[in-house]
């Protein structure tokens, strides 16, 4: 993903199933250390990786605060993040102009 003079972007995976096993930022990224990142499911708007301020390549296995039936968050308890036939949003701010940010994402 290039940026755009402003140093934004948006960009989209292909249609996707399954589960977010892994979102990889990689080393052959030109972003500048000022970028922020928000990853998100496209249709069921789950937050998958939101972070400012990304200095260097990074890893991250992402996983969603579990809930009670009743909405209410579990303290300590996680739950993997799943997409059933949907993009993945990958949304970049303050990247510098016209750097590039590349993104692995594994789904398993």
């Amino acid at each position: 993903m290039t940026t755009a003079t402003t140093g934004a972007i948006t960009g989209y995976t292909p249609v996707v199933t399954g589960r977010v096993a892994a979102i990889v930022f990689a080393t052959t990224s030109t972003l500048a250390t000022t970028a922020d990142f928000t990853i998100t499911s496209d249709l069921s708007k789950q937050d998958i990786w939101v972070e400012d301020n990304i200095l260097v390549a990074q890893m991250r296995y992402p996983v969603a605060r579990a809930n009670t039936a009743s909405g209410v968050a579990l303290v300590s308890s996680e739950t993997p993040i799943y997409v059933a036939a949907e993009r993945i949003k990958i949304a970049i701010a303050g990247g510098g102009p016209t750097n590039v940010g590349n993104f692995h994402i594994v789904i398993a």
